[in-house]
């Protein structure tokens, strides 16, 4: 089975889970936690993908870092992994739940890429038409290209705005490489 379908079925079950039991919001806090310890400890990672540490180690292991900041629940959650030997899923299910629990609160991220920072009176006005356009919490993520010479690029998760200065000019330079007044045998 694929990592990705075995993260997305273990997310859906805890996230699901934990709407039923009204622990939601401690439980997003955990997995954010596991993600962030995760990322930052390579010792870790090599720990939980490490075949050759028995699983009542592992759990040994995981018990003595996270039982003291996570909730009964996702401590829970994490031994059973470790039960079904799926410890190694482990960031990436936590990754999942959080694209579960941002889309379960109609929170969308949004990325504004533009050639120079913009003021605050456009950043609030763009969230304020993006909010109403999708009816979602949009969350704001800025970049500054100044290769992008002027204009914006607007990405979502499924669609890309691009009305940049740049396209614009790449876009020209294509017109004037095809000359239609000369006869091509």
């Amino acid at each position: 089975m694929k990592s990705n379908k075995i993260s997305s079925r273990y997310a859906r079950a805890f996230f699901d889970f934990l709407v039923e039991q009204g622990f939601l919001e401690a439980g997003r806090a955990d997995m954010a936690l596991l993600a962030a310890v995760n990322e930052e400890n390579r010792e870790l990672q090599n720990m939980l993908k490490s075949p050759v540490i028995g699983n009542r180690k592992k759990e040994s292991i995981l018990r003595e870092i996270f039982s003291r900041h996570l909730h009964p629940s996702s401590m829970e959650f994490i031994l059973l992994l470790t039960r079904n030997r799926r410890e190694q899923y482990l960031a990436e299910i936590a990754l999942a739940f959080e694209a579960l629990y941002r889309e379960h609160q109609g929170i969308r991220t949004v990325k504004l890429v533009t050639a120079a920072p913009v003021n605050e009176h456009i950043r609030k006005e763009l969230v304020r038409r993006l909010t109403e356009d999708t009816g979602a919490t949009i969350e704001l993520e800025e970049a500054v290209n100044p290769d992008l010479v002027g204009g914006f690029i607007l990405q979502t998760e499924d669609k890309k705005f691009d009305a940049s200065l740049r396209r614009e000019l790449d876009q020209l330079k294509k017109e004037f490489d095809v000359n239609l007044y000369i006869r091509e045998f």
